[in-house]
């Protein structure tokens, strides 16, 4: 059955992933020639204008909330329980400020040796943060990793908050009240096709009625908690209410989410497979079940290691320099990451990318010159 077919008996015909979908459905980020291999950071989509004063005043909470019940409701939690934010560093630095504030004096912030630098640096403003070491390779899983350290936290009276920023779209089955968490966080503009930025937080039941915005603003003291994060000031939250719509996306154009984590999952193992055996190299070392499902780490071709290794050493900046030397005289969106000494390739299998575009990026990194790669 052609489109046309399709068309006229009334079946929606999903739609082809890779150049096809960029083309079609992103034709904004197709305009800029760039390969979008870093999905993970911000999504794909703009941002829209700013809404008008009679929709703040007058429409707002109401909007705010019809799109966190259908996001709760994919999701299997009760919105009662849940906010939307501009994102999970923000719910990060709220919950750890209205935490300490209710702790006893002394009270500390535990984090571990992988936990993401700007929640890293809200945990470190809001007090002291002792360090716990997780080396790798790591040899626990995933699920049996989370466990084991929320059920030792919650045993030991430890609130313990779950920094979800991927998970929320690329994380098959995710049942988030059944991890047994204090707070849950994850991104939507991510892996659920938002405009930048939305994120959910979930917050466990004891604490709702103590959970507040850090913006003192109209709805602070509001019984219903989402409702006193849906007004806090003049922001465009405009993304937030799009949510049905992206639900419509990835339901009608994208043929179901399970097809949408077939595809990218699929292609995140072939792309990082060729890319490691081009190159010569390898993989993080983590074990399966804890490689996120639609990005991987790969370790750049040795002859490019040596002088960014140095350069890491010895200059801050000279990750973003990378950035713009990829972005902006290469026309690749990827991350390049310093991992124990080590420089490694973060690719985001997303449903725009396909293997054409991992093969033009095996074939760029082995051309470059060790004079190309270090930005002076």
């Amino acid at each position: 059955m052609d489109e046309t077919e399709a068309e006229t008996s009334g079946q929606l015909q999903a739609a082809e992933f890779g150049r096809p979908m960029l083309e079609q459905h992103f034709p904004h980020v197709a305009r800029r020639g760039v390969l979008m291999l870093n999905n993970g950071s911000f999504g794909l989509t703009e941002e829209f204008e700013s809404f008008a004063d009679e929709f703040v005043r007058l429409r707002q909470v109401d909007l705010n909330y019809s799109s966190l019940e259908a996001i709760a409701r994919r999701l299997r939690v009760r919105p009662q329980q849940c906010a939307l934010l501009e994102n999970v560093t923000i719910g990060v630095s709220n919950i750890l400020r209205r935490l300490l504030a209710l702790e006893p004096p002394g009270s500390q912030v535990l984090i571990n040796s992988w936990t993401y630098i700007a929640v890293r640096m809200a945990a470190t403003e809001a007090g002291e943060a002792p360090e716990a070491k997780l080396q790798l390779p790591l040899k626990s899983g995933e699920d049996v990793l989370r466990a084991e350290l929320t059920a030792l936290c919650r045993s030991r009276g430890i609130k313990v908050i779950i920094d979800g920023a991927h998970a929320i779209g690329q994380v098959p089955n995710l049942d988030i009240e059944d991890i047994g968490a204090d707070f849950y966080l994850g991104n939507l503009n991510k892996w659920h096709f938002l405009p930048k930025s939305v994120a959910l937080m979930w917050i466990g039941e004891a604490h709702v009625s103590t959970m507040k915005p850090d913006i003192v603003s109209w709805l602070l003291h509001d019984e219903v908690l989402p409702h006193r994060y849906s007004y806090l000031g003049t922001r465009d939250t405009s993304s937030f209410y799009v949510i049905p719509e992206a639900l419509k996306f990835i339901d009608e154009i994208c043929g179901g989410l399970d097809r949408v984590y077939e595809y990218c999952r699929s292609l995140a193992d072939e792309a990082s497979s060729y890319l490691a055996g081009f190159w010569g190299t390898d993989l993080l070392p983590l074990p399966a079940d804890m490689q996120a499902p639609f990005m991987r780490l790969i370790r750049l071709p040795q002859h490019l290691q040596r002088p960014a290794i140095k350069k890491f050493a010895e200059e801050t900046r000279f990750e973003s320099n990378m950035w713009k030397f990829l972005a902006y005289k290469l026309k690749m969106d990827l991350l390049i990451l310093n991992i124990e000494d080590s420089l490694f390739i973060r690719i985001a299998a997303s449903i725009v990318v396909d293997m054409n575009d991992i093969r033009l990026v095996g074939d760029t990194m082995m051309r470059l010159k060790e004079t190309d790669f270090v930005l002076d």
